[in-house]
């Protein structure tokens, strides 16, 4: 049921991406500083064929081919992709569309805010049904440099 929530709260963030007027969305667009890394999103067509796996990602190349269908989802120019790795867990990637490079993202229990228009990602936002079992610190990161870097963690 948590899941369910999750994918509502990503929907909502995602159309306060493209302008709608839910108050929600903006908090939750601005709670985090998305508005502060925009970035125009910037489309290239990538063939599986051109992919660099890198790290072990080649493990999960179907699921990492599939999401070349959904195109740029972060960044601006990168494909950010996530899949369940257990109770609590997921686990995520992402191709950068310019560099054709696949690496493992983050991994989080209560999932992942992203935006096609900002260099900002969250993992692990607040969730107040999380089990009791989980690190309940939200890492939010930054993408700079074809890499994703931490900026910061916050305790909840």
């Amino acid at each position: 049921m948590r899941q369910f929530y999750l994918i509502i709260l990503i929907i909502i963030c995602s159309l306060s991406a493209l302008g709608q007027s839910n108050s929600d969305s903006i908090d939750c667009y601005k709670e985090y500083g998305f508005d502060k890394y925009e970035i125009v999103p910037q489309y290239s067509k990538l063939s599986d064929k051109e992919l660099v796996f890198s790290n072990g990602t080649d493990q999960f190349k179907t699921r990492i081919k599939d999401a070349l269908n959904n195109g740029v989802n972060f960044a601006g120019h990168c494909i950010f992709l996530f899949w369940g790795c257990g109770t609590s867990c997921q686990q995520s990637a992402i191709i950068d569309t310019k560099t054709k490079k696949v690496d493992f993202g983050p991994s989080a229990a209560t999932g992942f805010i992203y935006f096609p228009n900002s260099r900002l990602l969250v993992s692990n936002p607040k969730d107040t049904d999380a089990a009791d079992f989980i690190a309940k610190e939200t890492k939010i990161y930054i993408w700079e440099n074809d890499s994703l870097k931490l900026l910061q963690t916050q305790d909840w």
